[in-house]
């Protein structure tokens, strides 16, 4: 039996720790990126967000990711190189 924040973890141990461990990083990352406030990332529905982006099928997963990430080849970013 694994205890965690005085709860006892029965199952998903290793997914628990992931995010225990990575949530607060990745949020400073995301608000720092983004250029957001503390308020503006808590409006984003990230439950709905990953819900939605794990029922697209692989390819769409690729070209939804460089869309949010803003990896796509457009002609603005073909004039910086």
């Amino acid at each position: 039996m694994t205890r965690h924040d005085k709860l006892v973890i029965t199952s998903k141990l290793y997914y628990i720790l992931f995010i225990r461990l990575h949530t607060s990083k990745l949020k400073v990352h995301i608000m720092k990126k983004a250029r957001w406030t503390e308020a503006t990332f808590q409006k984003v529905d990230w439950d709905g967000h990953g819900t939605a982006f794990h029922r697209l099928n692989c390819q769409s997963k690729i070209h939804t990711a460089k869309l949010i990430h803003q990896l796509v080849n457009t002609n603005h970013q073909n004039q910086l190189y």
